[in-house]
């Protein structure tokens, strides 16, 4: 299967024209994920920031970090890339150019588990 989120049902990420992605934006289909535990790491040389994508108990959860700052533990999947090129991939435009090391089926994997959230469901409301 290609490594494009174009491949996962009822999956779409932000459109790469507004130059922004957020991976709060969306959310895992929690009960299909409850089992899974993964890390990727994207490494953004343009922003000098590491990125840590977990999945852990059917959450996807995001922190970032300086880019030299090595983690404590190693992600399943490394991406080191720029801004544009990340942008391509979630767009489905695939790994040309990209740095990877580790298993390049978790992206695949992540991408299976990740819905766009139902925007009516306050999760935090004053």
């Amino acid at each position: 299967m290609p490594l494009t989120p174009r491949a996962a049902p009822k999956w779409r990420w932000p459109s790469p024209s507004n130059n922004s992605w957020t991976p709060s934006q969306f959310v895992s289909t929690a009960p299909r994920a409850w089992d899974e535990e993964l890390a990727i790491d994207l490494v953004l040389s343009d922003e000098r920031r590491r990125h840590r994508l977990t999945l852990h108990n059917g959450a996807l959860t995001h922190r970032a970090t300086d880019q030299a700052k090595s983690p404590n533990n190693a992600p399943g999947l490394s991406l080191a890339l720029t801004k544009p090129q990340l942008l391509g991939v979630l767009a489905g435009k695939g790994l040309e150019g990209v740095t990877t090391e580790g298993d390049q089926a978790l992206l695949t994997k992540l991408f299976s588990y990740v819905t766009e959230p139902d925007k009516s469901f306050g999760v935090v409301t004053p």
